[in-house]
């Protein structure tokens, strides 16, 4: 039973030097690896995959890594030296062996491209945990200041189910867990860009965990989170949204003007009403893609939308659990409703105006370009020349 105490007959010693520095208000630590000896990785390196139980190497930095610890001393002080390998999901034994565990794989976003949808179906499977809550936002709002309601230790404890086996698999569906850095400049003043990506965040927990992402046209995925988010949104016209859409187009060109892209999508001061940031997918999926490769999937919502049993069932493949029976599964999404599909009220706004839509068109149209060139998927490319493309 692993617990990640160190042993007296180890055969290699670590020493590590962590140091930290205070200025003015801000606090920033560097960790420095001064030696180990013997033929063993240093644990906080290392952690077990489930799917091969063999410890799987963290291309990470050591600076990097640093500020990732020193943002989650929380996080990384309950973690074990290593995983069980024989738990789908990233489970250890705690105090009076007690089973934690960690999800296997993370449904990361994205926001208003029916995620909630595709998560209630996802479930169904009789491996995956039903039970429970689709979304945490641990990692994003609630390991930082902006919405700290509980802790890893509550975190922990919201996860556990009796459903719980070996085999079964745990899905935290945090949409925002894939774009959302909120606070880094405040953390590292000095730095123009983040130092470190949730991708980077969740790789150096759980290098192992699969990462599923479900996009949408991001002109139409905009306009349906303006209307639906928000204490105010019964106030919310296309009109309004034309005017806010405007503003935020020109702030968000602004930004590119002295900074990078990526420095611009993670900006904290991004408009929390118009939301512009969240639909250059490039932006964020290349930072997890480079992290995590092949165990990303990247899904259509309109792909899904249209044909429900294929892409879930490429997703069960993704995830390496058994395949259902696909007249099962069929009858099973007969049966269910959908889930956050457009409401009475919603409708009652009208669609965009048509000149909000060819700004929008205009804006994300390159950012389309090349998240479907890098994925080598024309899908994500959007047609917005077709006739068709209001009635979709």
């Amino acid at each position: 039973m692993p617990t990640g105490n160190p042993s007296n007959n180890r055969k290699s010693e670590v020493k590590v030097l962590l140091l930290v520095i205070l200025t003015g208000s801000t606090v920033l630590s560097f960790l420095f690896i001064l030696n180990w000896r013997g033929d063993e990785t240093p644990a906080f390196l290392t952690k077990i995959s489930t799917s091969t139980g063999k410890p799987v190497r963290q291309p990470l930095d050591s600076s990097t890594l640093a500020m990732i610890h020193a943002d989650s001393l929380g996080v990384f002080r309950s973690l074990p030296s290593e995983f069980l390998p024989e738990y789908r999901n990233f489970c250890w034994y705690g105090n009076e062996s007690q089973l934690h565990c960690l999800p296997g794989a993370y449904l990361a976003g994205i926001s208003k491209c029916g995620s909630t949808d595709f998560y209630r179906k996802l479930v169904w499977h009789h491996q995956i945990v039903s039970s429970g809550p689709k979304e945490h936002h641990f990692w994003t709002l609630r390991r930082l200041e902006k919405m700290r309601e509980y802790s890893f230790e509550d975190y922990l404890d919201r996860l556990k189910s009796e459903e719980f086996t070996e085999t079964s698999l745990r899905i935290d569906g945090s949409p925002s867990l894939i774009w959302n850095l909120y606070g880094w400049e405040r953390r590292f003043p000095e730095a123009e860009k983040p130092p470190y990506s949730n991708a980077d965040l969740i790789y150096s927990v759980t290098p192992g965990a699969k990462i599923m992402a479900i996009v949408r046209d991001p002109v139409k995925r905009l306009y349906s989170d303006y209307l639906y988010f928000g204490k105010e949104r019964e106030n919310r016209t296309a009109h309004s949204f034309s005017l806010e859409v405007v503003k935020e187009v020109k702030r968000f060109s602004a930004c590119l003007e002295s900074r990078s892209l990526r420095s611009c999508c993670y900006d904290s001061d991004n408009s929390e009403r118009v939301r512009l940031h969240v639909g250059i997918y490039i932006c964020y999926i290349r930072d997890w893609k480079e992290r995590f490769g092949g165990n990303l999937l990247v899904l259509p919502m309109e792909g899904y939308s249209s044909s429900h049993v294929p892409h879930l069932m490429e997703v069960y493949r993704f995830l390496e659990l058994p395949l259902p029976r696909e007249v099962d599964l069929q009858a099973y999404i007969d049966s269910a409703p959908l889930q956050n599909t457009r409401n009475t009220w919603d409708r009652t706004k009208g669609d965009m105006l048509e000149g909000t839509a060819a700004l929008l068109q205009d804006f994300y149209g390159k950012y389309n370009r090349e998240l479907a060139e890098y994925l080598g998927d024309s899908r994500f490319l959007y047609d917005y020349n077709s006739t068709q493309w209001r009635e979709n």
